[in-house]
């Protein structure tokens, strides 16, 4: 009954173990949800458009704030919140998560939808696995570990490549990327027929990796413990709508400053770009609050949130069987490989925690 559990049998005599049991289903359930949610997030956009609204990033991402902010509110109903759980360090999550959006349209410009998006995917599986190493998390059978890393990633990319290379071939409405949480919708209101050096574009997903990847490492420093990491979501959403707010004043101030080289924001297309971005923004924030629950134990930051990256095999699903993104016996195929590459990896990092 002592702190480690250590002589407890299958029937659970430990007191902590009932806790720990649920632990885990919290945490394999909020990686299920985050799952779903990140690959159905950009749906709302795709679903019954006829004509592409052609947003401007930082307006797309207003309206996607605002459906975060509304989603954080009702976790102020839990028992265990109290207003001292506020902490700027939400804040500082969300102006990274924002960040992140903005640089996505460069990368989209730079290296195309399908590369930007496997290389930033892959990219934010890896940071995230090396951060909780980094964080001291324990991984009982590292070999098996690194294996599923690699087997996720790998997987991760193939079905970027062939999701979105049949994208591709659509109008830049029907090009609206499920991708990773946080990052997807907003690619597609931002490409762009200018290219500019690659280099520049490989810096821009190295940043994604680190910002996407780093998302819940102020969590870390919250005092936050257990199922009340959930509170967090509060700041976060919080601090999207701020952070939203300040690229706005921003580019307000830089458009004021130099009208020849900062562009319009162009139309807001309220009536329908407000109720489309509002909602992607609720599907993702119910993504980011399941994958607060899957840095629960026994999976942590180096295996939860890795998982939630397999994401995109739902996004693939609905390009499938909804959309018609994705045709012919060939590419079907080989997109169901990949996602079966993808699912052993998951399973590899998932059995031995």
């Amino acid at each position: 009954g002592g702190p480690s559990c250590v002589g407890r049998n299958l029937i659970g005599s430990c007191p902590r173990c009932p806790d720990l049991m649920n632990d885990a289903v919290l945490a394999w359930g909020g990686v299920f949800g985050a799952v779903f949610l990140f690959g159905t997030f950009a749906v709302p956009m795709k679903a019954g458009a006829t004509m592409p609204m052609n947003l401007h990033p930082i307006v797309f991402q207003a309206y996607v704030s605002l459906g975060v902010f509304l989603t954080s509110l009702p976790v102020m109903l839990l028992p265990s919140w109290e207003f001292s759980h506020f902490t700027v360090l939400g804040l500082c999550s969300a102006f990274m998560w924002t960040l992140a959006n903005m640089m996505c349209a460069t990368v989209v410009e730079t290296l195309g939808v399908s590369v930007g998006q496997s290389l930033w995917s892959g990219m934010v599986a890896l940071v995230s696995f090396f951060e909780g190493l980094a964080f001291g998390e324990q991984l009982p059978n590292p070999i098996s570990a690194a294996v599923g890393i690699v087997l996720l990633v790998g997987g991760i990319v193939g079905l970027a490549f062939v999701g979105t290379d049949a994208a591709a071939q659509a109008s830049s409405q029907t090009r609206d990327c499920l991708e990773i949480g946080g990052a997807s919708a907003l690619t597609e209101a931002a490409i762009s027929t200018t290219r500019r050096p690659i280099a520049r574009g490989l810096v821009f997903v190295l940043w994604i990796g680190l910002l996407i990847g780093s998302l819940f490492v102020p969590l870390r420093y919250t005092g936050l413990q257990g199922r009340d990491k959930i509170l967090f979501s509060v700041s976060f959403g919080c601090g999207a709508l701020v952070s939203s707010l300040l690229f706005l004043l921003v580019h307000t101030i830089a458009r004021h400053c130099s009208r020849e080289r900062v562009q319009p924001l162009g139309s807001w297309a309220p009536r329908e770009g407000l109720l489309r971005g509002t909602l992607c923004g609720i599907l993702w924030n119910g993504g980011n609050i399941c994958s607060i629950l899957a840095l629960l134990p026994p999976l942590g930051m180096g295996i939860g949130y890795p998982l939630t990256q397999s994401c995109i095999l739902v996004g693939g699903i609905w390009g499938i069987f909804v959309f018609k993104e994705i045709t012919g016996c060939r590419k079907i195929t080989y997109f169901f490989v990949c996602a079966a590459v993808m699912l052993t990896g998951a399973t590899f990092l998932g059995a031995f925690k």
